[in-house]
């Protein structure tokens, strides 16, 4: 009974093409370990792109919190009845910095988080030089 698809261990040649004068002659394995070596190596290699991939997004991470914590506000001594108005200022600035994703700008060259953060961060500024100003 024939069958459909090829048996690879079990190949051989045909005399009748040109492929050789005995039709006994096995596939040699040294052709199946090269086959073997190909597929490993490839397999690292995918191996090392995602590993790379990996490591460039840690590094875009630490550059956007490194960015987006430069510069930190000074809070010092604030009046009680003022605390309420720096809370919420800083709860803004808060909202507007988990919000942000990434540094890089939106295919209209902005970023509308980054720059709602930085807004909000010099809101908190404000405030709070206002508020200790009044101490």
């Amino acid at each position: 009974m024939p069958t459909t698809g090829v048996d690879i261990l079990n190949i051989k040649t045909d005399s009748d093409i040109g492929l050789g004068s005995d039709s006994n002659i096995p596939v040699p394995a040294v052709a199946l370990d090269q086959i073997n070596k190909a597929n490993d190596d490839i397999r690292l290699y995918d191996l090392q792109m995602n590993v790379m991939k990996y490591q460039q997004k840690i590094k875009d991470r630490d550059t956007l919190l490194q960015g987006l914590s430069a510069d930190q506000v000074a809070v010092g001594a604030i009046l009680p009845e003022d605390k309420h108005y720096f809370d919420e200022a800083e709860s803004k600035y808060r909202k507007a910095y988990l919000s942000v994703k990434t540094l890089e700008p939106d295919k209209n060259g902005q970023n509308k988080e980054y720059e709602a953060a930085m807004a909000a961060k010099q809101d908190l500024k404000d405030m709070a030089a206002l508020t200790q100003s009044r101490y």
